[in-house]
C-alpha cells in the first residue's frame, strides 16, 4: 500500500465520519451514552483478531472486518436478573488499512461503522436511559507502531506505539465517548516452531470519568494474550485470544467486578490465494460488565502485501528460457529448445540449475524441490566417493542472527531429505552462513534473489 493510497483511505473515512456526524438527537438523555464496544481489531495484516504478529516485512495491508455482538449492554438487577438490553444487537463493519515503512514503522487506520443496532430503553434509579436504535459511525482510530527488537519468525519480537480515537461517533447510539481517547502500548509476539504467541499491554486514557447507570467510566488498563498453531506452510493460523480492560479513575474499583471487562475469542485465519486472507472466529464476554457481550462473531477479509508470496518465500534465480523445470538428464525439450540437467557436478560443487524452495520463514521444503534434490541424490549415488557440505545462504534483509539460524535450519533440512532418501549421513555436512557470502548486491531484489541459495560444496575425501 503506497502513501497515496493510504491518504485516500483516510480521506474517504473522514468524509464518512462527517456525514454520520450530521445526525442530531433531540433527546437529552441519549447524550449520556458512551463507546460500549470493547472489541478493538488488530491492525490490518495480523493473523489474529485482537493481537498482532508484528509482521512488518511487506508494504502494508487493507481489509474489512465484520463484528457482531449480542447483548453487549444489559442492565441487571441486584439478583443478576436482566432488566433491559439497551444494546441487544450490534453489528460493526471495520474498514481499515496499514502502511509499513522501512520494515520498522507502521501507520494504521480503523474506521468502525455500526450498520445495525437495536435495543430497549429503561429507567434506572429514576434516570431514563435510551437504547441504541440506528446505524452510526464509530470513533475513528489512528495508530503508529515501531518495531524495537527482533524479526518476524523469531521467538521474541517487541514493538511500542500508540493508538488515538477521534470522537467521530455518536454518544446517543453508544458508538463514542464524545471525546478523544489515547492509548500508549507495548506489543510482543513470537514464533516457536509451528506455534505462535502474542501479547499487548496498553494504558487507555479516557477524559470521561463519570458514571453511567451507576457504573463508573474512566481510564483503563488494557491487556491481551493469545497464541495459535501455524500450519499449511504458514498459511493457516488457529488459536484462542483473551483480552480485557479495567477502569481505575473516578469512582471505579480497579479489577472490580463492575469495572472490568473480559472477553475471549477462538478463530482461524487462512491465506486462500496469493495475498488474500480470510478469518472467522467466535467468542463472548465473561461476566456482566458493560461491553461484555453474551456472544461475539467475527469475519475478516484482507489483502496482505509482502516482499514475496506468503506461501513460498524462495531462493530463486532469474528464469531462463532454456531451462526446463523437470527431468534430470540432457536432451532437447519440445520445440527444439535446449534442455539442461537440474544438477551437474563441477570441480568444486554439485551445481543446481533451479534453486530449492522453502515455506515462508521456514525450513520446510516445498514439494517442487523434490525434482532438484532427486538430481543431486542421483549424482551422489553415481559417485559414492563424494562428500558434500550443504551451505545455506540468505540475503541481508532482517536480523543477521535470525538469518544465520534460518540458513542453518534450511541446510539441515536438505541434508535430512537426502538421508531419508538413502544417502549415508556420514557423507554429508550442513552449515548456515546467513548473508556472509553474497553473490550480488543486496540493494536490489534481483541481487537479493541471487544471494538466497543452497550450495552443495564438495569436500575432500577422508584420510
Amino acid at each position: 500500500m503506497t502513501m497515496r493510497t493510504f491518504a485516500g483511505v483516510l480521506t474517504v473515512i473522514a468524509i464518512g465520519a462527517g456525514l454520520f456526524d450530521l445526525e442530531i438527537d433531540a433527546f437529552a438523555q441519549s447524550r449520556t451514552g458512551f463507546a460500549v464496544n470493547r472489541f478493538e481489531p488488530a491492525e490490518r495484516g495480523s493473523p489474529y483478531f485482537v493481537l498482532d504478529a508484528l509482521d512488518l516485512r511487506g508494504d502494508g495491508a487493507a481489509g474489512v472486518m465484520l463484528d457482531y455482538a449480542y447483548k453487549p449492554l444489559v442492565i441487571y438487577d441486584a439478583a443478576g436478573e436482566e432488566r433491559a438490553a439497551l444494546v441487544r444487537h450490534q453489528t460493526f463493519v471495520h474498514l481499515g488499512g496499514s502502511l509499513v515503512l522501512a520494515h520498522r514503522l507502521r501507520l494504521s487506520v480503523d474506521a468502525p461503522v455500526a450498520i445495525y443496532q437495536d435495543g430497549e430503553a429503561a429507567v434506572v434509579g429514576g434516570e431514563p436511559l435510551s437504547a441504541a436504535t440506528a446505524p452510526a459511525f464509530g470513533d475513528l482510530r489512528l495508530a503508529a507502531d515501531v518495531r524495537l527488537f527482533g524479526q518476524h519468525g523469531q521467538p521474541l519480537v517487541l514493538a511500542a506505539g500508540a493508538r488515538v480515537w477521534l470522537p467521530t461517533g455518536l454518544r446517543s447510539q453508544f458508538t463514542s465517548d464524545g471525546s478523544a481517547r489515547v492509548a500508549p502500548q507495548v506489543l510482543g509476539a513470537g514464533v516457536l516452531g509451528p506455534f505462535a504467541w502474542a501479547a499487548r499491554l496498553a494504558l487507555v486514557y479516557r477524559s470521561r470519568d463519570d458514571a453511567y447507570a451507576g457504573r463508573s467510566l474512566g481510564s483503563e488498563l488494557f491487556g491481551a494474550v493469545g497464541g495459535g498453531w501455524r500450519g499449511l506452510d504458514g498459511r493457516l493460523m488457529v488459536g484462542p485470544e483473551l483480552f480485557g480492560s479495567s477502569a481505575f479513575t473516578g469512582n471505579a474499583t480497579f479489577l472490580g467486578k463492575r469495572s472490568t471487562v473480559v472477553e475471549w475469542t477462538f478463530g482461524a485465519h487462512y491465506d486462500v490465494i496469493g495475498r488474500v486472507r480470510v478469518g472467522a472466529g467466535m467468542g463472548g464476554g465473561l461476566g456482566h460488565a458493560f461491553g461484555a457481550p453474551l456472544l461475539r462473531a467475527l469475519f475478516s477479509l484482507e489483502w496482505v502485501s509482502a516482499e514475496e508470496p506468503v506461501s513460498a518465500r524462495v531462493a530463486a534465480l532469474p528464469e531462463k528460457d532454456d531451462w526446463v523445470g523437470v527431468g534430470e538428464g540432457g536432451g532437447t525439450a519440445d520445440g527444439g529448445a535446449p534442455r539442461r540437467p537440474l544438477a551437474v557436478m563441477t570441480e568444486s560443487e554439485i551445481h543446481i540449475e533451479e534453486e530449492l524452495r522453502f515455506a515462508t520463514d521456514s525450513a520446510e521444503l516445498a514439494g517442487e524441490s523434490d525434482a532438484v534434490l532427486s538430481a543431486v541424490k542421483r549424482i551422489l549415488e553415481e559417485h559414492p566417493e563424494l562428500r558434500v557440505r550443504i551451505e545455506g545462504h540468505t540475503d541481508a534483509i532482517g536480523d543477521p542472527a535470525y538469518n544465520d539460524d534460518l540458513s542453518a535450519r534450511r541446510a539441515a533440512a536438505v541434508a535430512s531429505w537426502l538421508v531419508r532418501h538413502g544417502i549415508d549421513a556420514a557423507r554429508l555436512e550442513s552449515a548456515g552462513l546467513g548473508s556472509k557470502e553474497p553473490l550480488d548486491t543486496n540493494d536490489t531484489e534481483a541481487g537479493r534473489a541471487k544471494n538466497r541459495r543452497v550450495v552443495f560444496r564438495l569436500l575432500p575425501p577422508p584420510p
